[in-house]
């Protein structure tokens, strides 16, 4: 194989070891979040989404884009590692505290003069949860940018089966939201200090250094460039949630998380491809050019090869889906979730558009786009969800996706290449033989399920795929690298 295609086989390598982990890790997460939904059913279920969006913006202050800019430096200059974690764990953790006593006390000035929906001692536990989760991400940063994905996997693991166990104790123990939640806080408690001692294992010559508050004014300057994009991303994939819990109330937004947990599981695949290739890319783009352009291309035809089929597949199959995981009285999402699906191709390229273009030194520039995109879903959020509710939701953030796609696609395929017609065509056609196979049962009315076809239909894919040389021996070898 040339060179370009060793560079991205090392991608590759490096994308399995955090995919693999957090394809796994979001199948528990995926099977606590549906038992938790049929628990709750959706009037609380959407209180629990309300609650959960409205904490993760209040805490980007607590994220301010530290660990994109960990894994930008420290994968230049490794030696920066110790005296970032050290700085970026204390940081944090005066930021969460600030955080949770601001919303703390201001609650306390406005309860007596304005009736607030949201339960206040739930909102402070998930602020504290979320915090111990940005204190955890600081290792994982680590982990990303020192290119060390296995121990990152290994942390995912064990925490998710920590967090998966408590979680659905609490549920079978028949508690409610406030006692469930304070389950899961014990296991993100659990998470930091695994990651820490996993860290001192693994990296036993990174020691963390002790704090220096001269430096944080030094790393949050840093930062500020990736904390315009951080606050921009939790505004883009939270304030749906919020637009619908003010105009429809908490039955409707639970009925739309419903769908929009499955993409949130989806979503795993182009944000660990991307998490992965980012340190590659920064590197990439500083010594060699050409391997760059090369992974691009190669990362947006596998991005394309996997999400086109998931698609128009589940398109197809979303009734058998819903109707599978989740309670009768979820069976309204049903057309919800046919219409979000089709954000997943663009979805899926936007993980790696976004991290050229980081690599690249135009996060401003990737930031002005998802700020853009972030107009377009409030705007269209405002003038959809009072007239179509859930559906106007769905709506508006299949449309915010495709703007903030065309955005990225014309920065980088001015400053590197445009994608080749037949990365799409090809895929795209196999994509709908495949979905044409799986919709045989509805077409000639036979009383079994989609779902029974679905083995058979993904192998039909990859066979017509094969045949129109959209994936060809390279390819097979570049994966079957990966999986060892």
């Amino acid at each position: 194989m040339c060179d370009p295609v060793k560079g991205f086989v090392k991608v590759l390598k490096n994308t399995g070891w955090l995919a693999s982990a957090q394809i796994i890790a979001r199948i528990f997460s995926a099977v606590f979040i549906i038992l938790l939904a049929n628990h709750l059913l959706p009037s609380s279920f959407g209180i629990f989404n309300s609650v959960m969006a409205i904490s993760y913006l209040l805490t980007v202050v607590v994220d301010f884009g530290l660990d994109e800019m960990t894994v930008r430096d420290i994968s230049r200059e490794p030696d920066k590692a110790s005296d970032y974690l050290g700085n970026i764990l204390f940081l944090r953790a005066i930021l969460g505290i600030f955080t949770i006593v601001i919303i703390w006390i201001i609650y306390l000035i406005i309860s007596d003069n304005i009736a607030i929906d949201i339960p206040i001692t739930i909102l402070l536990v998930v602020l504290t949860i979320l915090t111990f989760e940005k204190l955890s991400n600081t290792f994982s940063a680590q982990f990303q940018a020192l290119e060390r994905m296995e121990l990152q996997a290994l942390v995912t693991l064990i925490w998710k089966i920590t967090y998966l166990s408590l979680g659905i104790s609490a549920i079978l123990l028949g508690y409610d939201l406030l006692n469930i939640l304070l389950f899961l806080l014990a296991s993100y408690i659990i998470q930091l200090f695994l990651s820490f001692i996993i860290y001192r294992i693994g990296l036993p010559i990174s020691k963390i250094s002790n704090p220096n508050p001269k430096k944080w004014v030094y790393l949050l300057k840093q930062s500020s460039p990736f904390a315009l994009f951080v606050t921009v991303s939790v505004i883009y994939g939270h304030v749906i949630i919020v637009l619908l819990a003010v105009f429809t109330g908490s039955f409707a937004t639970g009925l739309y998380s419903a769908s929009w947990k499955i993409i949130i599981f989806l979503g795993v695949v182009p944000y660990s491809f991307g998490r992965a290739i980012y340190p590659v890319f920064s590197r990439l783009y500083s010594s060699g050019r050409k391997v760059l352009k090369r992974a691009y291309l190669e990362s947006l035809r596998f991005l394309l090869i996997l999400s086109l089929p998931l698609t128009l597949g589940l398109y197809v199959i979303a009734g058998d889906i819903i109707q599978l995981i989740y309670a009768v009285e979820y069976q309204q999402t049903i057309h919800v979730f046919r219409t979000i699906v089709w954000m997943l191709p663009f979805l899926f390229m936007n993980g790696s558009l976004k991290m050229v273009l980081w690599s690249s030194d135009r996060t401003l520039e990737s930031s002005r786009n998802l700020i853009v995109a972030s107009a377009v879903l409030i705007i269209s959020g405002i003038l959809l969800i009072p007239s179509y509710e859930l559906y106007g939701a769905a709506v508006a953030i299949v449309i915010a996706e495709i703007t903030h796609f065309l955005l990225n696609y014309h920065l980088v395929s001015q400053q590197l290449l445009p994608v080749p017609v037949h990365y799409l065509w090809k895929p795209y056609l196999s994509s709908l033989l495949m979905a044409s196979l799986l919709y045989l049962p509805t077409l000639f009315d036979l009383e079994i399920s989609s779902l029974w076809l679905l083995p058979l239909a993904m192998l039909s894919y990859f066979v017509f795929l094969y045949i129109l040389k959209g994936i060809n021996r390279d390819d097979i070898r570049l994966v079957r690298e990966m999986l060892k």
